[in-house]
């Protein structure tokens, strides 16, 4: 009976990964954005203690809000959904992916901060369904299901997209140019996109 092994996860390397020089000038030229870290290593099944260490513009570009109690549930949420297995440890890298992702997705208040979040939730839920759907050797019944979810959470996340786009003024904006309409008398003209059904009995 062979054993099984568990797949190598490749790390990417960076400047500020080498440990030399460069990994100063790497963070130094980094922009400012919000960070989080642990206060004390986290432990199993304990509260967990945060701390800002970054300046409050950035915290707040991140979330949107420099209300505390806002970001404090939002944090909560978006590490529960990282970190959804409560029996291993949290790590700062886990954490700080949190406003990692918020402060690329840039909220530009409150609600757009939740909208980004159930993104993020929509995302992560379909790359694991995904993920279970094609195991090898799972059951069709399984791969069915779990792929359709899948399917289901990924048209949510375009839905969202659209949405934040919308509210973000970066919509399809329908443009009809007119150059010439000749109207005779008793007539009438529509200008504009028109839907129709299609003719009857085609």
């Amino acid at each position: 009976m062979s054993s099984k092994r568990k797949p190598t996860l490749a790390m990417v390397e960076t400047a500020a990964s080498k440990g030399d020089d460069a990994a100063a000038a790497f963070e130094s030229n980094k922009p400012d954005r919000a960070k989080l870290e642990l206060i004390a290593p986290h432990e199993p099944g304990a509260g967990v203690a945060l701390r800002i260490t970054s300046s409050e513009e950035a915290f707040a570009k991140a979330f949107g809000t420099l209300e505390q109690g806002v970001a404090n549930m939002m944090i909560q949420q978006l590490i529960g959904l990282l970190h959804p297995d409560g029996s291993k440890p949290l790590s700062d890298e886990t954490v700080d992916l949190v406003t990692a992702l918020l402060t690329e997705l840039e909220p530009k208040d409150v609600t757009e901060c939740l909208l980004v979040s159930q993104m993020i939730a929509a995302h992560v839920g379909s790359m694991e369904t995904a993920r279970r759907g094609l195991r090898p050797n799972e059951a069709a019944a399984a791969v069915q299901t779990y792929l359709g979810l899948s399917g289901k959470l990924m048209r949510t996340f375009a839905g969202q997209l659209e949405t934040l786009n919308r509210s973000r003024g970066k919509g399809t904006v329908q443009r009809v140019v007119v150059e010439k309409v000749n109207v005779e008398a008793g007539g009438q003209a529509v200008v504009g996109a028109v839907a129709g059904g299609g003719a009857r009995g085609s």
